[in-house]
């Protein structure tokens, strides 16, 4: 969201860039990102900050450069969730989502960024545990042929790896654990993510003959393109990288609206409170809750007389506005 915010293609190749360095640094040679879902539906829980924002040319720039940043670096990205995950009011690791658009919705919005991405020439995709009713009302996206070979292969042309989302998701796993890995597979999956599905070792040996001679050769094409030599760990938050961070945060920032509030001009004596919430994990993939918030003292660094609230549920509202009546200024961080 922060580099959607630039509007920066530039920047959106840097930030992909500079992630895959770092993680190529630490071993690693495959992201799991970017995120191209197109955000439109508010109440959707699932996509929050990890998508580049609601418009489908801005969110196709920005991830097509995000990919170029990432492979150039020598890290495979993997664009997800095919076919578009942003207008979805459930959380697929906890329920089915169903997506009714038409055809011409899909092309004209969900697919835009896919099609950028595959052409900026993503290596990989992965899938959405998403119903797409236009091309198959009973199987989610992960299970169903016409969405994985007919669409993905087919229609948008695409030759590299499909990944599958985590399997242990409510919306895969309700098919069974075999079933809808065998439905993955059949539908044109290279690559099975098993996540937290239990007895794995189990599981690869049940499936170790279901191997489709096109998907070992993209495997293996795809080992021998991303054996990339490993750069130096001291690279790992340098300051080349920082500056780069920080002046993405910096470009980030938004003035959305101001009825001559900002900038904060106060007598030193004045009283800031600064609302935030309790940082909690919203999903199984989430890790807010280990974020420490300090958004209160960075105001308090320029401001002394800044007082900190946290908010752990809506029950304390009430309690939370009778404790900063008394303040000249209220900052509520989301």
């Amino acid at each position: 969201m922060a580099l959607g915010a630039t509007r920066s293609p530039e920047l959106a190749e840097q930030a992909g860039r500079i992630i895959a360095r770092e993680l190529l640094a630490m071993g690693v040679n495959v992201n799991f990102a970017p995120s191209v879902d197109v955000n439109s539906n508010p109440q959707n829980p699932a996509i929050g900050i990890r998508s580049f924002g609601d418009d489908p040319a801005v969110v196709a720039e920005l991830g097509a450069a995000f990919v170029r940043g990432t492979q150039d670096a020598g890290v495979m990205a993997s664009v997800k969730h095919f076919p578009g995950h942003g207008d979805v009011m459930v959380d697929t690791h906890h329920d089915e989502a169903i997506v009714t658009h038409d055809m011409t919705r899909l092309d004209a919005v969900e697919l835009v960024p896919f099609r950028a991405a595959i052409e900026a020439g993503t290596d990989s995709v992965m899938t959405a545990h998403i119903r797409l009713d236009a091309l198959d009302d009973v199987y989610p996206a992960t299970l169903s042929p016409a969405v994985l070979t007919g669409l993905l292969r087919g229609r948008l042309g695409f030759d590299g790896l499909i990944i599958t989302d985590a399997m242990d998701m409510y919306a895969a796993s309700r098919w069974g654990r075999y079933e809808s890995v065998q439905a993955a597979l059949n539908a044109g999956a290279d690559l099975v993510l098993l996540a937290h599905v239990e007895n794995q070792l189990e599981l690869v040996s049940h499936f170790s003959r279901h191997v489709r001679a096109e998907s070992a050769a993209r495997i293996a094409a795809a080992r021998r393109r991303w054996d990339t030599p490993l750069p130096d760990l001291d690279m790992v938050g340098c300051a080349e990288h920082q500056s780069i961070a920080r002046q993405i945060a910096e470009r980030s920032i938004t003035l959305v609206r101001n009825a001559g509030q900002l900038p904060l001009n106060l007598v030193p004596d004045a009283r800031i409170a600064v609302i935030t919430p309790k940082p909690v994990n919203l999903t199984p993939a989430d890790n807010s809750a280990d974020v420490e918030i300090a958004l209160a003292d960075a105001i308090r660094q320029r401001h002394t007389r800044t007082d900190a609230y946290q908010l752990d549920s809506l029950g304390d509202v009430s309690e939370l506005v009778s404790a900063v009546q008394s303040a000249d200024v209220v900052v509520v961080g989301t």
